[in-house]
């Protein structure tokens, strides 16, 4: 799929425990139960109605 999060323009790839996982930056980050914020992790297989193609 090429609308997928990998190529999305707010997709960021991390060192996470997962190779096809990362962070989706298109909303601020959501408050976590510890007190902290996190941006949301997603796969990058995933894909939603906020699709943006990163800038080539």
């Amino acid at each position: 799929m090429t609308d997928a999060c990998k190529a999305c323009a707010f997709f960021e790839t991390t060192e996470a425990k997962a190779a096809d996982a990362g962070l989706c930056h298109f909303n601020p980050p959501a408050p976590t139960s510890d007190k902290e914020s996190r941006w949301p992790a997603v796969s990058a297989d995933d894909w939603c109605a906020r699709f943006e193609a990163q800038a080539k």
